[in-house]
C-alpha cells in the first residue's frame, strides 16, 4: 500500500485502463523507475504543511483545506509531503530515484521560494538535486503560463536539456499579444 517507504523496483497501476491503452497490454500498465530521466519540479508545493499554514495566513480557511485535500484519509500533510517523504525514505529507495531540477519564481506568494529551497537542501542532501534555478521577480504561474506565452520558454529549455542532455536551438516567438499576457498577469490571484 505505501510502496514509497520500500525500495522500488517496478510500479504497476492498478486501476483498468482506458479502452485505447487496454491493446498496449502489460507495457501501458507498468513502468520501471529507472526509465525515468528526471523530475522537474515547476512551481512546486514541497511542503504541503507549510503551504497550508501560507494559504491560511492569506485567508482560506484552514478546515477547508484540510477538507479539499483529504487530510483525514491521509493521517497528515507530512505523509504526502514530498520534502518530508524524501527524508523518510530508506537510502537504497533514495538511490534509485532520478536526477531533480527546481524551477521557481522568486517572487511567488503562493508556494513561497523556501518550500523549493527546503525541498532542494533534502534533495542536495541525498545527491539528487542537479540544479535549482530561481526565477528572479517572477510569481507563481509566470514561469509555466505567462513568460511562454510572452516567447520567453525556459521551463521549455530546461525540460530538453534534461530528457535530450541540451537546450534546443529554436528561438520562441510570443503565443498571444503582450499586453493580453500583462492584464492577465494583473488579474491573476496566483
Amino acid at each position: 500500500r505505501h510502496a514509497m517507504w520500500r525500495a522500488p523496483r517496478e510500479v504497476v497501476t492498478t486501476p483498468a485502463p482506458p479502452p485505447a491503452v487496454a491493446d498496449l497490454g502489460a507495457a501501458a500498465r507498468s513502468w520501471r523507475l529507472a526509465s525515468v530521466r528526471g523530475f522537474y519540479g515547476i512551481s512546486g508545493a514541497y511542503d504541503l504543511s507549510m503551504l497550508v499554514d501560507v494559504m491560511a495566513k492569506r485567508g482560506l480557511n484552514r478546515s477547508l483545506l484540510e477538507r479539499m485535500m483529504n487530510v483525514e484519509a491521509l493521517g497528515s500533510f507530512d505523509r504526502v509531503s514530498p520534502t518530508q517523504v524524501l527524508a523518510g525514505l530508506h537510502p537504497a529507495a533514495r538511490a534509485q530515484l532520478p536526477p531533480f531540477q527546481i524551477l521557481h519564481g522568486s517572487s511567488d506568494r503562493s508556494v513561497p521560494p523556501v518550500i523549493a529551497e527546503e525541498f532542494a537542501s533534502e534533495l542536495q542532501a541525498a545527491g539528487l538535486l542537479t540544479g535549482l534555478e530561481m526565477r528572479p521577480g517572477k510569481s507563481h504561474t509566470e514561469v509555466f503560463i505567462e513568460d511562454p506565452f510572452r516567447g520567453d520558454d525556459y521551463m521549455c529549455d530546461g525540460l530538453s536539456a534534461m530528457i535530450f542532455g541540451e537546450k534546443p536551438p529554436v528561438q520562441y516567438r510570443p503565443l498571444v499579444f503582450g499586453w493580453l499576457v500583462t492584464a492577465a498577469s494583473f488579474l491573476c490571484p496566483f
